[in-house]
């Protein structure tokens, strides 16, 4: 399961770019090069650079697939907040409640 598709991750991203210092590191942050562009050539699943800018930050964040999909930073995770949200709920969810989507890769994971 790729846990940074989950529409939650959205706000645990603002908060990290913005320099909330509990999210600060979750995510894959890098420095831009001396002339500016991307930490390096790693490409992205679907093509094109892995890199994304962040001029609120002014550092690219990395993304393994879609450009919307921040990677989630491997060591810092935020794994209680993980397990609390996977974890099987006994009612209904409501409909505001995040939704889960799973996507299949033939690259390797890392």
């Amino acid at each position: 399961m790729l846990d940074n598709s989950l529409e939650y991750v959205a706000t645990w991203f603002a908060a990290s770019r913005d320099g909330d210092a509990a999210k600060r590191e979750w995510y894959v942050w890098a420095d831009p090069q001396p002339d500016g562009t991307a930490p390096n050539n790693w490409l992205s699943v679907f093509g094109g650079p892995a890199w994304a800018y962040q001029p609120a930050r002014r550092q690219h964040y990395h993304h393994k697939f879609l450009r919307q999909q921040p990677k989630l930073h491997r060591l810092q995770r935020p794994k209680r907040s993980m397990q609390q949200r996977l974890r099987p709920k006994q009612q209904q969810p409501e409909p505001k409640q995040p939704t889960y989507r799973l996507q299949r890769s033939e690259q390797p994971f890392r």
